[in-house]
């Protein structure tokens, strides 16, 4: 999840993350998005996931359209 700890509204807000396999090698990146993130908001990504081997996930970037 991710959570606007700021005072003001995020807007265009992206999510990317690494999947893995069990063996630790990466298999892919995917991404997820939300409009508008409120502030004080929690956001319950759920990017998609096409890897039947994805033992494990870590995210790599969150951004911001500016």
């Amino acid at each position: 999840s991710v959570k606007n700890l700021a005072a003001k509204r995020r807007f265009s807000v992206r999510v990317e993350i690494e999947l893995k396999n069990v063996a630790g090698q990466k298999l892919e990146s995917t991404k997820d998005y939300v409009a508008t993130l409120e502030p004080g908001a929690t956001w319950q990504f759920k990017p998609l996931v096409l890897s039947k081997d994805a033992a494990s996930a870590r995210v790599i970037a969150i951004t911001e359209d500016k």
